[in-house]
């Protein structure tokens, strides 16, 4: 499964050119034949650079990944290439940060299945015990986001139900796959999928 919300709806927005540079990113950073093409994952970075605040969350990964994960004993000259060119990315992100911490804010003023985030936090099972109802509240606010990730989640908009349905069927097939990754996945990959959607 490839982290973008887009494949569940089919929105004329900078989402589609993201998702389309991400996947060329995905294919290209955790290509297992042959090395690793570093020349085609930097250019998708630098398109994504320019579409979405999102990457931010995939640069952190690929510094995350390179200081701990990275097995493979590149070239002086091509770790010098690959970290001149995420410090370059760096600079360039900090133009979008303002873009990223805004949603995030206002992503804690969304409320999920109609529970808004601080009564999440505050506990949302009062018939338990204050410590189980703020854990199981949190763990409930998680798989809430999850859901609402793939599609699983009521309309904001009065549209029919059968539109809702045909919206939502995406997430059928996309939620198993969440679910199978992080039973079953490479743990890189995890990582990276925890990256992308971790935000607030």
């Amino acid at each position: 499964i490839i982290p973008s919300p887009i494949y569940y709806m089919l929105a004329i927005s900078t989402d589609m050119m993201f998702a389309l540079f991400f996947s060329i990113f995905f294919t290209s950073y955790f290509k297992t034949k042959n090395k690793e093409n570093y020349h085609v994952w930097i250019f998708a970075l630098i398109c994504m650079t320019f579409l979405r605040p999102n990457v931010i969350s995939v640069i952190l990964f690929i510094l995350f990944d390179k200081i701990y994960f990275s097995k493979k004993k590149l070239s002086i000259k091509s770790t010098q290439f690959i970290f001149l060119a995420v410090a370059i990315l760096i600079i360039l992100a900090l133009v979008s940060l303002p873009y990223f911490l805004v949603p995030i804010g206002h992503n804690l003023e969304i409320d999920y299945f109609g529970i808004q985030h601080s009564e999440y936090f505050s506990g949302i099972f009062n018939e338990l015990p204050q410590f189980l109802n703020k854990i199981i509240s949190v763990i409930s606010l998680i798989l809430a986001k999850v859901f609402y990730f793939v599609g699983l989640r009521p309309s904001w908009s009065e549209i029919p139900d059968y539109i809702l349905f045909i919206r939502s069927f995406a997430g059928i097939f996309l939620l198993p796959g969440i679910v199978y990754l992080y039973i079953k996945g490479d743990t890189r990959i995890k990582i990276l999928f925890s990256f992308f959607i971790s935000k607030p």
